[in-house]
């Protein structure tokens, strides 16, 4: 639900949003168990969750003749419970191997551009921002049967799985400032410079592992340019060059003592925490074809290159925060948040993040060519 009210200068608006949903999982079933639950059935019918997203939003904004401003405040809260079972018996054979992941945050954050335009000759657009997030959280992993919280026994050790593998309260803060000069040398040709810098701290609390407690910061700059050719026949070409970032686990970065679990049953095993931010590079050549003249639809076509080693540890809940490759005419700094969806959501699950060679489809044989022989030179 949405209020709002505009003047030819200036206006503001509130945003209200509430979800609420639960479901049942198949998750995944062996092939000769379909016989007995069907394609659409479960071998556990209490795997699944629930989850509930209560937001507010405001936005201001106002434009004058040479300049413009918006400021966008959001505050949530976001609850997702989640029950799995991936290997059923194969850990404990008598309770079995559900476990719950559950994820309890309030987050609230700003995010205030503001942009200048002059005349100097050429037109020359600059742009300053403001991003902060903070994010007060409450997550655990724990073993669980029929959604309840038990004690369990790995069969293959003999060892206790206690109830609750790892619980943490955290903060998670986020503070990004940026700046863009764009400049149109001609009605061919411009440029977009931008350097971005982020400050991110963790805050970790234990109660299960006091070890795992303490505090993480790190700061990164994230310089790029792009210089943008065209339109020649309702094409364009550009370079972009830089380096973007995301956000680790937070948990990770504190982590000292690996939590025990069936991956990891034996108790006080060290562990090496992983960096606040991680910092990839990314190179990108392209070319934008505005309209193909039948459908009028928007192409493009290129490399982007991130070079080798600078993958990242598999965590949860990492945040990717990558440069904008795919519009020419606009390489802002990456933001942290999204305001139309008052923040980015979060994921429970592990991800793996692999450093490799991207190639964008190609719609000629010729840019085929030229791009394959840069990639294979990027790759050697």
């Amino acid at each position: 639900m949405t209020y709002s009210k505009d003047t030819s200068s200036s206006g503001f608006s509130v945003t209200v949003r509430a979800y609420h949903g639960q479901w049942h999982s198949s998750d995944q079933i062996a092939e000769s168990a379909l016989s007995l639950v069907g394609i659409y059935g479960t071998l556990n019918p209490t795997d699944g969750g629930h989850s509930q997203r209560y937001s507010l939003q405001g936005e201001w904004h106002r434009q004058g003749e040479h300049s413009r401003t918006k400021i966008t405040a959001y505050g949530f809260y976001h609850d997702p419970d989640l029950f799995s079972e991936f290997t059923y018996y194969l850990t404990d054979l008598t309770r079995g191997d559900q476990f719950e992941q559950q994820d309890r945050r309030w987050a609230a954050g700003i995010d205030a551009p503001h942009h200048q335009q002059r005349l100097v000759g050429h037109q020359v657009t600059n742009t300053f921002g403001l991003q902060v997030r903070n994010d007060w959280i409450h997550n655990g992993l724990y073993q669980s049967q029929s959604r309840k919280r038990v004690t369990k026994t790995d069969s293959n050790s003999g060892n206790t799985l206690t109830a609750t593998t790892q619980a943490d309260r955290f903060t998670d803060t986020q503070i990004g400032n940026y700046a863009e000069n764009r400049i149109d040398w001609s009605a061919k040709v411009r440029s977009v410079i931008a350097l971005r810098d982020d400050l991110q701290h963790f805050d970790v609390t234990s109660p299960v592992t006091a070890a795992n407690s303490g505090a993480a910061i790190k700061a990164l700059p994230s310089p790029k340019a792009s210089p943008i050719f065209g339109p020649w026949e309702k094409t364009e070409f550009y370079t972009q060059a830089g380096f973007g970032f995301h956000s680790n686990y937070g948990r990770g970065t504190t982590l000292k003592i690996e939590p025990v679990s069936a991956d990891n049953p034996a108790p006080n095993t060290p562990a090496t925490p992983i960096p606040a931010l991680i910092p990839p590079k990314v190179a990108c050549l392209a070319f934008v074809l505005r309209s193909c003249g039948i459908c009028s639809q928007r192409f493009s076509s290129g490399i982007c290159i991130p070079p080798r080693n600078c993958s990242s540890p598999a965590t949860p809940e990492a945040r990717p925060h990558h440069n904008n490759l795919a519009n020419p005419t606009r390489w802002s700094g990456p933001t942290m948040t999204h305001p139309s969806r008052t923040g980015p959501s979060t994921s429970t699950s592990p991800i793996r993040r692999r450093s490799s060679l991207r190639t964008m489809r190609t719609m000629q044989p010729l840019t085929a060519q030229v791009l394959g022989a840069c990639q294979r030179q990027w790759a050697s």
